[in-house]
């Protein structure tokens, strides 16, 4: 038992060391949305508070934890990822703990999805909350396996405080309570809910006090209001994601297919087939929190890639229930077809997950680039560093006021002496077409303000014409751009992406 333990905890490691390795190119700057949590988490202070001071739809604990890692390390990109990497790596401790002791080894499978599924590691550095999320999620699904519902209950108010996404874990957390909760589960039940339902009422009178209205309207209506893209349905975005992590899939299928043939020859060997009570459980959570993510997904009007990471604990757990069948076969004396059976399953899992990681010239499989259209790496080296560079060798006065693009704005302040206009880091163009607030009032504000500089992002059609992105495609901001502001700089960062600083006209033009 101590060797297949050592066993089990080398492969863990070593699958960390890889994914480590790979997240070892992510030391720079992204073109994301990240870059509005980065600064307005430099921001956060008593003089600036979300809600009141700016817009800011989502709990404040994501910002708390950059502002802590930005203010030890300076603000630099490498302690900023800290935090996504620290919660990928908690993550992973929580799911080789939940499933070590019943399947061993083949816990590997289910970790190497959770970090090698093209999604997943994709989004695994990136600082939008998801990962932390996450972590809290298998925190809280640990603590309760475990029976320590108290802690179980305050890693999911945490993750609560992070993202509200997080709420789709609460039937499978509640249900896992009521499953191992034994003589007293029906007041754990109670402990669990109560200390969740106390943490959010004292989100909700904090945030009323610090931003009233404005509080409600940033995480409640504004997430209803927000507008409808095709592009981003269910459907739509399913179809990109299974084009993107077609290996995943089939790693599952073959998983299936194992635990399909294990249960056969369970049978054969007049073995019970049905599992112990932990392992129903498993079935029973991974399955109740399926349909949650299912029915959250369904009733969203704009559907993003990442909410999909929220099947993540489904998957662990359905696979780990799955596997636990091949655990049980005896073999007698002879281990080597056990050995063969698990390793080969391993090593061919193993082999699927790497193609979208390699290459295209060394790849196997997925070598049409129409089927994986973004590899990992050309991912990863979407880099923004030279924006920061650019921005620095610009010579305008410190404090000049700037305003713009989402992805790109932010960074070029944070990395600068130019300053936000207004606070309003986040200018993504859903808050706008859903009228928080109007693009002509937000216009009026700006100009109160005499903004100083737009900073506007163009991408390179297919016909060789540049378009706008982001807010400059709504039409009023479109017309003040061209009305009030001409070109003073521009950055082309790559043959698609250009960057364009611009100043406002003399005022007699």
């Amino acid at each position: 038992m101590l060797k297949t333990h050592f066993w089990v905890n080398l492969l863990t490691i070593s699958s960390l060391g890889f994914w480590l390795f790979l997240k070892s190119e992510t030391f720079h700057w992204y073109l994301t949305d990240e870059n509005i949590y980065y600064l307005l988490a430099r921001n956060l202070g008593f003089a600036t508070l979300p809600y009141r001071d700016f817009f800011y739809a989502n709990p404040p604990f994501l910002l708390i934890l950059l502002k802590i890692s930005g203010f030890l390390f300076h603000w630099q990109v490498a302690g900023l990822r800290i935090i996504p990497i620290g919660a990928v790596l908690v993550s992973s401790w929580s799911i080789h703990r939940l499933l070590k002791r019943q399947i061993g080894l083949l816990l590997a499978i289910p970790l190497w999805i959770f970090l090698f599924s093209y999604i997943s590691l994709r989004a695994s550095t990136h600082a939008t909350g998801i990962n932390v999320t996450l972590m809290f999620i298998f925190l809280a699904y640990l603590f309760v396996r475990e029976g320590r519902t108290t802690w179980g209950a305050v890693a999911f108010s945490l993750g609560l405080l992070t993202k509200f996404y997080s709420i789709t874990a609460l039937p499978a957390l509640l249900l896992g309570v009521f499953l191992v909760g034994g003589p007293d589960r029906k007041k754990k039940i109670l402990v669990f809910a109560g200390i969740v339902g106390v943490s959010q009422i004292l989100l909700a009178v904090f945030g009323t006090l610090l931003g009233g209205k404005a509080f409600w309207e940033m995480n409640l209506w504004y997430h209803l209001a927000k507008p409808e893209s095709a592009s981003n349905d269910f459907v739509a975005v399913f179809s990109r994601l299974f084009d993107r992590n077609v290996m995943s899939f089939l790693v599952f299928l073959l998983c299936l297919a194992f635990g399909g043939g294990s249960l056969l020859a369970l049978k054969r060997q007049g073995k019970p087939l049905r599992p112990p009570s932990e392992i129903r459980a498993w079935f029973w959570v991974g399955g109740v929190n399926f349909l949650t993510v299912l029915l959250f997904l369904a009733i969203q009007k704009r559907v993003f890639d990442f909410y999909f990471l929220l099947f993540l604990p489904s998957i662990i757990f359905l696979l780990g229930g799955i596997l636990w069948f091949g655990t049980q076969i005896e073999w007698g004396e002879d281990l080597r077809k056990r050995f063969a059976l698990h390793g080969g399953l391993l090593a061919i899992s193993g082999f699927l997950l790497l193609q979208p990681i390699l290459p295209m010239n060394w790849r196997v499989m997925m070598r049409d680039p129409q089927s994986s259209p973004v590899a990992y790496w050309d991912h990863e080296r979407r880099n923004l560093d030279e924006l920061v560079e650019w921005g620095k060798k610009l010579d305008f006065p410190p404090g000049t006021t700037v305003f713009g693009d989402s992805a790109t704005t932010p960074l070029f302040v944070l990395g600068t002496d130019f300053k936000i206009a207004l606070n309003e880091a986040d200018t993504n163009s859903m808050r706008f077409r859903a009228g928080y607030p109007p693009p002509e009032e937000f216009i009026q504000r700006l100009e109160e303000s005499r903004v100083n500089m737009l900073m506007v992002r163009t991408s390179l059609r297919a016909d060789g014409k540049e378009t706008l992105n982001g807010m400059f495609l709504i039409q009023e901001f479109g017309e003040y751009l061209k009305k009030e502001f001409q070109p003073a700089a521009s950055l082309e960062m790559n043959d698609r992406t250009k960057v364009y600083l611009l100043a406002r006209k003399p005022v007699n033009e």
